[in-house]
C-alpha cells in the first residue's frame, strides 16, 4: 500500500491541498505495512544496545575524558583558592 492510498483511507490527500497533511504513527504504518518496525522494537533494541555497548565506551572515551577531568578539578581548585586570598 503507497502513502497516497493511505492517505486516501485516512481521509487525507496527498498533495496535502485544502487539508492538514495528517502523520500516521508508526502501529498504523506497520499494519500496512510489516517493513515498518514498531516503536517497541525500536526501543527494546535500544535500550538492549546501550548497555552492551558501555564497556567499549568506556574504553575508548575513558581515557580521552580523564585529561578534561584533571583540567577541570585544577581550575576549580585555582579559583577556589583565588576566592579565599
Amino acid at each position: 500500500m503507497s502513502m497516497s492510498e493511505l492517505l486516501a483511507q485516512s481521509g487525507g490527500n496527498a498533495d496535502g491541498a485544502g487539508t492538514m497533511l495528517r502523520f500516521l504513527s508508526l502501529g498504523t504504518l506497520h499494519e500496512a505495512c510489516n517493513a515498518t518496525p514498531q516503536s517497541r522494537d525500536i526501543n527494546v533494541s535500544v535500550e538492549q544496545g546501550f548497555p552492551a555497548i558501555t564497556d567499549t565506551l568506556k574504553l575508548v572515551f575513558d581515557p580521552m575524558t580523564q585529561p578534561l577531568s584533571w583540567m577541570l578539578e585544577d581550575a576549580l581548585s585555582a579559583f577556589t583558592t583565588s576566592r579565599q586570598n
